[in-house]
Formats: C-alpha cells, sequence, structure tokens
C-alpha cells in the first residue's frame, strides 16, 4: 500500500516496487490524475483509490475511480458498484469516518452538481442546455448524466471536485498539439464510446467544452434547434428536496 502515489517520493515509490514481482500494489493519493497516469506506467496491477475531504477527515472511497459507468438502468448500476473483487481487502472497513464508525454515503451527481459553486452550476446548465438544443436525450444516472441522439452515446458528464469532466464522442488524436487541453480516455472500456475527455472549470475551457460539442454534431451532422438556457442545476436541486 503506498500513499501520495500520484507524484513526488509516492510515485517513485511505487514505480520502484514495480519490479519487485507483487500482484498488485494499492495506490492511494488526492490527485486523479495523478493516479491514472501511475497506472499506465506500471506493469504491476495498480489498484488506485482516490481520497475525498469529509468534515476535515480524508477517507478512502472504494471504487471511485472513473466509477461512472453508463448502465441502463439504476438496478445496474447498483450491481455494477457492488462488484468488488474477491480478494480479501485491506480497505474493507475505512469507508468510515474517523471517529464515528458511521458509514460514508457516496454524493451522487446530481448531490455534487447542487453543492458545487455557482460558477459550476452554471457551466453545467448552459452546457446541458446546448446539448438538448441539438435534440440529445440526457439521463441522470447516480455518478453521471449521459446524452444520447437515437441511443447513440455522444456525451457524458461527470464531476470532481470544483470541475465538470466532459466525455465526447471525438478522436483524441485529432486534437493533440491544439489549444484543447484534452485527455484520451480510450484506454478504459468505460469510455470506448466517448473517449476525449476535457475538464471544465474556467471560463476559458468551457468556451472549449462547447467548441468542442459544437464540432461533434458538425462531425455528426446534427443540426441544432432552437437554444433555450435552463437552470438544470435548480432543477436537480428540487428534484433531490
Amino acid at each position: 500500500i503506498v500513499t501520495g502515489a500520484s507524484s513526488g517520493i509516492g510515485k517513485e515509490f511505487a514505480k520502484q516496487i514495480d519490479s519487485y514481482g507483487f500482484d498488485e500494489i494499492w495506490g492511494i493519493a488526492l490527485d486523479q490524475e495523478g493516479l491514472d497516469d501511475l497506472k499506465k506506467e506500471n506493469k504491476t496491477k495498480l489498484i488506485a483509490e482516490a481520497l475525498e475531504e469529509i468534515d476535515n477527515a480524508y477517507v478512502i472511497l472504494l471504487n471511485t475511480i472513473e466509477s461512472d459507468e453508463d448502465d441502463e438502468s439504476d438496478e445496474d448500476e447498483d450491481d455494477e458498484e457492488n462488484k468488488v473483487s474477491s480478494k480479501p481487502n485491506p480497505f474493507a472497513n475505512i469507508n468510515r469516518i474517523p471517529g464515528t464508525g458511521e458509514s460514508v454515503k457516496r454524493k451522487t451527481f446530481a448531490e455534487k452538481i447542487v453543492e458545487s459553486e455557482q460558477t459550476t452550476k452554471d457551466q453545467y446548465s448552459q452546457l446541458k442546455s446546448l446539448l438538448i438544443s441539438y435534440g440529445m436525450k440526457s439521463r441522470v444516472a447516480k455518478s453521471n448524466e449521459t446524452f444520447r441522439f437515437k441511443k447513440q452515446l455522444f456525451v457524458k458528464i461527470t464531476v470532481q471536485g470544483k470541475s465538470l469532466k466532459v466525455f465526447l464522442a471525438l478522436n483524441p488524436d485529432d486534437y493533440v498539439g491544439t489549444k484543447f487541453p484534452i485527455k484520451d480516455m480510450s484506454y478504459k472500456a468505460s469510455y470506448s464510446e466517448v473517449p476525449l475527455l476535457i475538464k471544465v472549470r474556467s471560463n476559458l475551457s468551457f468556451k472549449r467544452a462547447k467548441i468542442l460539442v459544437e464540432e461533434l454534431m458538425a462531425k455528426k451532422g446534427i443540426l441544432q434547434g432552437i437554444y433555450t438556457e435552463i437552470n438544470y442545476a435548480e432543477l436537480l436541486e428540487i428534484g433531490l428536496e
């Protein structure tokens, strides 16, 4: 088990023990992208676990690493989220708030949006309004929201910290060396249909995400209808009440 495995000494240590012949290495850190990079670099199977801050205490949330599978029903989602390795889990009793013994409740996609900063809420609402104007059908699942056109997945949105993570059905190779700070997620089966990732937090990244959406629609030959800006974040909040 290596703590702080996403960067610095922790990452270097994880890379050093990669050659020791272990069946698997457990890496823990706050930086999701750093863990993803380490998983690609290491030959040994890396079980990467994210940390989340709750009431000033960091607790491990199992299966939070990109566990936003786009299943056809909430029941299927529950089954997918509960598919934990049959091997003994050294973190089995760590999903609890220190000092209380209470289990940690994983926040849903809707809850994360509702509890996010106003800027994130506005960006989410405007982005969804744009997608809907192209005739996309949305579905809010426990850990993500998907947008489809004639049953084909075009866009998936998740929330990480203060950022929206927007996955699009575009070829990442087409944007290498461009102004778009994208990430290729094609190595993950869950993103095979939407392999291009752009993280949205600043106004600039938000503008670029909208440009990518428009380029996606143009490549697919989908025409935009009437754009109506709706406060979808507020609707999510109403739905949680």
